[in-house]
């Protein structure tokens, strides 16, 4: 317990780069830290308020009693969609592993404290999601001292199912992909197809036929939550403890959760040597010999070298070509539903067909790779700058590549599109010019962020992919910039809409070229 204490405090002290913040001297790195507290405060405004809403809107229909189900299962599938990306980069770190093994410690110690770290960002998740939802529905319905002492305990239980399905999937995903040639592909291919597994479960609730009538509605939630009960039995016990005040419920519920995650630490840590050592190993093949050298372009050899970058970080893989997968996919979602049907009725007339390419702009670019291309360089950043390189042959080695791999998706997304659905010749063209834009624009968007708020002294991936202010503002603003757009195109009249999308076209364009004069103007020497 002592080692998990100490190794626990370690582990949390510096969450999100609080500690750099609290202790650092340097002015321009407490204002990046602040930049992006700020960013992270506005997202967490947003969930806030998104569960407060939903929470009020099943009341105000008379499905008050799903709301704890609710709250419970949507905070679990979003902590398990981000856990799951994280997990293994958190428990099997190649860079502390030669550090930890030589002292004293013991495994199962190691794990339960990056355990307890990932329980501790999850934990932030569910208080974001039920903790407002709760607020509402103690306001609007008539509670007692047991749905106070339930909630208490569910937000406390909630993440802990969550992090062991993320840490059991995580495990097994960098265990299959330790085995295999390419460990980073295999695993962001997993990781990929797990996403999309939870994307397929999730969204196979939401379809009705017909007209979402006020009784067609409390149908559907009292449907939704009698299968979210068979698929997650806790959420079910904890909502029947909230609602009909069953402490064997509740009890059930904690006993399930608690002995659910340290089932799977305990399987983790009996394994933990032999995963890092399959995962951090490699073999020399003495049988090298020298053939013929190739010669190649300069432009050439640095997308190269970019590719091999990527490819060999599991995590940068997963967490930015999930947004392409799913602009293809949506692609294909749109030959078998209507999206007119998908909104309700609202009192101004909307074009959901005039904001499709925006839509599918918004999902193609989300967490574009380029906003962290120079973070991920790290402790290596010296190397490149070693090399007789100017400012305009690494930043465009950088965008080109980001623009190759979204490349593949953005044609298959168009073909697609213009062979399943029947366009004029304006829709075709705005539909093929409106995302091509928004991709140059959010490569060069992001390499520009990237340059300006660098992080190049980093322990793990995670901290550069995930938790960085560049990929914070890089991959979500050139997002927001496209959402308003979106909305924008649907209520603007047919007879404006070519003129609207050509503003926007122009306007992105002529910002990429500024921001692009400006990553030239870089003295890269100063990161």
């Amino acid at each position: 317990m002592k080692q998990i204490k100490a190794l626990a405090v370690t582990e949390l002290c510096d969450l999100y780069g609080l500690n750099v913040l609290r202790y650092t001297k340097d002015p321009t790195e407490r204002r990046k830290k602040l930049l992006v507290y700020g960013v992270i405060a506005v997202l967490l405004m947003l969930v806030v308020a998104y569960a407060g809403v939903q929470s009020f809107a099943l009341i105000t229909m008379g499905a008050g009693s799903a709301v704890p189900t609710y709250l419970i299962t949507m905070s679990g599938i979003l902590s398990l969609m981000l856990a799951v990306f994280k997990a293994g980069g958190v428990l099997f770190r190649k860079n502390s592993f030669d550090i930890i093994s030589s002292l004293p410690l013991s495994d199962g110690a190691v794990v339960f404290s990056r355990f307890l770290r990932l329980y501790t960002e999850s934990l932030i998740i569910s208080l974001l999601i039920m903790l407002p939802g709760f607020v509402v529905y103690a306001v609007m319905s008539t509670t007692d001292a047991m749905f106070y002492i339930s909630a208490f305990f569910g937000i406390i239980a909630a993440p802990l199912i969550p992090v062991a399905i993320a840490t059991a999937a995580g495990a097994l995903i960098t265990g299959i992909a330790s085995r295999m040639k390419h460990k980073s592909i295999a695993e962001a291919v997993l990781s990929i197809l797990l996403v999309l597994g939870v994307f397929a479960l999730t969204s196979s609730f939401s379809g009705t036929e017909g007209e979402m009538t006020e009784e067609a509605m409390l149908q559907l939630v009292a449907g939704i939550t009698d299968v979210l009960g068979k698929i997650y039995p806790p959420a079910a016990m904890f909502g029947n403890a909230a609602v009909n005040g069953d402490i064997i419920a509740l009890l059930l519920f904690v006993g399930i959760s608690v002995t659910a995650f340290a089932a799977v630490a305990l399987i983790v840590s009996l394994n933990f040597r032999g995963i890092c050592r399959r995962l951090h190993s490699t073999s020399a093949k003495h049988s090298y010999r020298m053939q013929a050298q190739q010669q190649t372009t300069l432009t050439k050899a640095l997308v190269q070298r970019e590719a091999k970058r990527y490819f060999s970080s599991g995590v940068y893989v997963t967490n930015t070509i999930i947004g392409p997968v799913l602009a293809v996919a949506l692609c294909v979602a749109l030959i078998f539903v209507d999206v007119n049907t998908l909104l309700p009725e609202l009192p101004i007339e909307t074009n959901i067909n005039a904001a499709l390419p925006f839509v599918f702009a918004v999902v193609l670019c989300m967490m574009n790779p380029s906003a962290c291309s120079v973070s991920m360089e790290g402790k290596q950043w010296w190397i490149t700058m070693s090399l007789p390189l100017s400012t305009r042959d690494i930043v465009n080695g950088k965008l080109l590549f980001s623009m190759c791999l979204l490349a593949p998706f953005y044609v298959v997304s168009e073909v697609v599109v213009m062979a399943t659905r029947s366009l004029d010749i304006a829709e075709r063209i705005w539909f093929v010019l409106i995302p091509a834009v928004s991709v140059v624009f959010s490569c060069v968007f992001g390499v520009f962020i990237n340059l300006k708020l660098p992080k190049l002294k980093w322990e793990t991936e995670v901290e550069v992919v995930k938790q960085s202010a560049s990929s914070l503002i890089g991959g979500l603003c050139g997002m927001l910039v496209l959402i308003v757009s979106a909305f924008a195109a649907a209520v603007i009249p047919q007879g404006y809409l070519s003129l609207f999308n050509a503003c926007v076209c122009a306007v992105l364009g002529a910002v990429t070229v500024v921001l692009y004069r400006g990553c030239m103007k870089k003295d890269l020497r100063t990161l």
